[in-house]
């Protein structure tokens, strides 16, 4: 399929060439929003053309030769260049994604390497004059591939990106952040609307994510994190932001761990940075997959107890929330161990099981202590002067 268009207009039925089509595309776009004066059937073209382009098989690939010369775009075309990526992604997540899925492979390969060539201009040639949108868009655009090739034909994206950061620099920093940022959010996040083989792929993803690359990434975050914790303390805290969403999923034995815990708590001592750091074990001791009696343990590896009750009065509002929530937090877990352990304890009595009766009955106990420690300190957070903090309990 070819786009096409008459002399004046956007839209008959002549063939025309790539180039001329490509030009009609960066009129259309200039016209459309009003860079371009025109009249009200101009534009009313020129919003048709658009729309054709986003919906026709060839329209991504067009708009993909135009990230080719990325590195030689003025800010004048950013808005063309957004709307190249919007085309790319319209093509890779409408109707299940079939206008990319039954591209030929190499047009695929392709169009995966221009992505990766514009994240790299992005990260490096006049990184600071990208707009923060374009960028996003990006990132989001690359993700809307990923989910389609990643891991059966695209199996080394998160290897090739983590070489790249190895590069150094805030650009690539900021580049790798914003696409783990869109994984997190266009992929592995929960939505309700996902069929049995899309959550199935999702899983699939997720898997293999675990095997290959989960714990790189986990170090690249906490690097970054560390590394601009001084310099770019935004960059820093979203390093750690996005730390935190990615403790939700990934396996317990890697947050879980006495070096993950070690750096984690590290951030606590820098005010800019120790509510994210709060944030993470929060989602640590919630881990859902921990069985009651290893939650017990973990509560109690994580130190967090001692966290909450030695910390002091703080001005600072974002810590002190944090850590209301954490103590919230606690006395959950706990109270839902201890209330598990005491139902599996009265059954192994029953079952004539001594040793594991024994057994949950500790845990049992100890859980209860801790929900009864912690629950004194949600009660001095519960009559916080501040609304924010209270809310927290």
């Amino acid at each position: 399929m070819s786009i096409s268009g008459d002399g004046e207009g956007f839209g008959s039925s002549r063939e025309i060439s790539s180039s001329e089509a490509r030009r009609r595309i960066a009129q259309a776009v200039s016209i459309a929003l009003g860079t371009t004066p025109a009249d009200r059937s101009t534009i009313a073209k020129a919003n048709e053309y658009i729309q054709s382009v986003k919906d026709s098989a060839r329209g991504w690939i067009l708009c993909a030769r135009e990230l080719e010369s990325l590195d030689k775009v003025d800010p004048s075309s950013y808005n063309y260049v957004f709307f190249c990526l919007e085309v790319i992604w319209n093509a890779a997540t409408s109707s299940g994604g079939d206008r990319y899925v039954r591209a030929p492979l190499q047009a695929r390969v392709e169009l995966r390497r221009v992505l990766l060539k514009a994240m790299e201009v992005m990260s490096v040639l006049k990184a600071s004059s990208f707009p923060s949108f374009l960028k996003t868009k990006l990132a989001v655009t690359v993700v809307g591939i990923l989910r389609h090739d990643y891991p059966s034909t695209w199996p080394d994206f998160f290897t090739n990106i983590l070489k790249g950061l190895q590069k150094g620099g805030i650009g690539r920093a900021d580049i790798f952040l914003r696409v783990l940022q869109a994984v997190d959010q266009e992929i592995v996040g929960f939505d309700e609307k996902r069929s049995k083989e899309e959550v199935k792929h999702i899983n699939h993803i997720k898997k293999h994510m675990h095997q290959t690359c989960i714990k790189p990434v986990v170090g690249a975050l906490i690097s970054i994190a560390g590394g601009l914790a001084s310099s770019h303390h935004h960059i820093a805290k979203n390093a750690l932001n996005i730390l935190r969403e990615y403790t939700a999923w990934i396996s317990v034995d890697i947050v879980a761990s006495n070096h993950f815990l070690k750096q984690i708590y590290g951030f606590i001592s820098n005010p800019r940075l120790r509510d994210s750091a709060v944030e993470i074990l929060n989602e640590v001791i919630r881990k859902r997959s921990v069985d009651s009696i290893q939650k017990i343990a973990l509560i109690d590896r994580t130190k967090v107890l001692e966290l909450i009750s030695s910390a002091k009065s703080s001005n600072d509002q974002d810590y002190s929330e944090s850590l209301a929530a954490l103590a919230d937090s606690i006395v959950v877990q706990a109270i839902g161990c201890c209330r598990d352990l005491d139902t599996r304890a009265r059954e192994a009595r029953v079952d004539r099981k001594g040793d594991f009766e024994a057994k949950f009955k500790n845990g049992a106990k100890r859980s209860l202590a801790i929900a009864m420690e912690s629950m004194k300190i949600v009660i001095a957070y519960g009559q916080a002067g501040d609304f924010r903090v209270a809310e927290q309990i």
